[in-house]
């Protein structure tokens, strides 16, 4: 992953390219998310610098089905792929391959909001107990139980 860095200074993006899908294959299978987010995000604009518009699409995708980034880093990842799309897209409207969004017919769709208010009049009978087990529990408890000292007890 150094070198590829490197690579980049040097205006050597085939290289870096080159280095980034040797680490992917090394680190893509053990599960690191944050590395594998970072050769993916660096393939994605190298293929960007390179020409290859298909090709970083494809690595932009890998990163925004995840979602595993904080706010700020999935903000970043949306609108490098958002300009990337703009332009592969252009004028001839092509579709994005693998993209994944639905499609909603308007006379079909309909909104449900949740009402999270704590007395809701449907809840089912296992809600209700699981309720009130517990308002039990909770009443259970003794104010000297939150105490800080804790209580010494004897082994048997």
């Amino acid at each position: 992953i150094l070198a590829a860095y490197r690579y980049i200074q040097a205006g050597l993006h085939r290289h870096a390219v080159h280095c980034y899908q040797s680490a992917l294959l090394v680190y893509g299978a053990r599960g690191w998310s944050l590395i594998e987010d970072h050769i993916h995000y660096h393939l994605g604009k190298q293929w960007y610098t390179l020409g290859d518009l298909t090709t970083s699409v494809r690595f932009f995708l890998c990163l925004l089905g995840n979602g595993r980034q904080p706010l700020d880093r999935q903000s970043l990842f949306l609108n490098e792929f958002l300009a990337i799309v703009k332009l592969y897209a252009g004028d001839e409207r092509k579709d994005i391959p693998n993209l994944g969004l639905p499609i909603f017919k308007d006379s079909s769709t309909r909104v449900f909001l949740n009402d999270y208010t704590p007395s809701i009049p449907n809840r089912s009978h296992e809600e209700y107990e699981a309720e009130e087990m517990w308002k039990r529990m909770e009443a259970e408890i003794q104010v000297s139980d939150l105490s800080p000292h804790p209580r010494k007890y004897q082994l048997p």
